[in-house]
């Protein structure tokens, strides 16, 4: 029996050591990752893109640098601060990552230094002053990896665009949780590999793949195009060959279901 102890002692020991020797200094590496092509183009436009605010609890605080991305946990589940890979603010890989989808719509960003202003005057001399049509604020309240074994994902993003008279077209919240398989035998490999593009996925279909987003982005005077619709009979013959209501909102869009 005391052996036996000693063997379970030895193999929780080793545990701990796999899942703790690779968890401090940890870092991501963000590189961007065109996304497929759009289900949607947008008339051109001027989009007047304005500095990502990164509300989140920690960097508000200053627990945490602007690098932050979230933890890596050791052995006893301690958990040990993850960043970017170059030491950039987490909000420019923001940034960048919306810029380029909005890009792939067809539409041309001007990105300005400042956080969108309080009035509706001030957004709008913003948005003229840069010959812009359109206004986009991005509010980052929550981003979080956090690794143990499994990887567990969190976000809020609150996104408003503006007309060039500062009026509000749209104004949501998108947030949500995702859960990622990771790896028993070395999570950290697992979570640089697999956060970076789970986090572009999260920004894609935030921007492209948010369609009452688009159709603000499209209004006052220019449209959204080359969207996907099916009619009835396409539909009911997808029903027929068997596809869920999933599958065919896939494949025609919200709008074709």
């Amino acid at each position: 029996m005391t052996q036996l102890r000693s063997y379970l002692g030895l193999g929780a020991a080793l545990v701990t050591v796999l899942l703790s020797g690779c968890a401090v200094g940890n870092v991501y590496d963000f590189r961007y990752i065109p996304p497929d092509r759009p289900t949607a183009e947008l008339s051109p436009r001027v989009v007047v893109f304005f500095e990502v605010e990164d509300l989140r609890k920690d960097i508000v605080s200053g627990d945490e640098p602007k690098s932050w991305v979230g933890e890596q946990r050791g052995g006893y589940g301690n958990p040990f601060t993850v960043k970017t890979s170059d030491g950039k603010a987490f909000a420019e890989v923001v940034q960048s990552a919306i810029r380029r989808d909005l890009e792939s719509l067809g539409l041309k960003v001007e990105e300005v230094d400042v956080k969108a202003a309080a009035s509706a005057g001030a957004v709008a001399e913003k948005i003229r002053g840069s010959e812009g049509d359109l206004g986009l604020q991005v509010k980052m309240l929550v981003y979080n990896s956090n690794t143990y074994v499994n990887i567990d994902m969190e976000w809020d993003f609150q996104l408003v665009v503006f007309d060039s008279a500062g009026k509000i077209l749209y104004d949501d919240h998108v947030e949500g949780r995702q859960t990622i398989d990771g790896s028993y035998w070395n999570s950290p490999k697992a979570a640089k590999a697999k956060v970076p593009p789970a986090f572009y996925r999260v920004l894609h279909d935030m921007i492209v793949g948010n369609r009452e987003l688009l159709e603000a982005l499209g209004s006052d005077g220019g449209e959204v195009t080359g969207t996907k619709k099916c009619t009835v009979d396409q539909i009911l013959s997808m029903k027929e060959s068997g596809l869920n209501d999933d599958q065919i909102r896939a494949a025609c869009g919200e709008s074709g279901v």
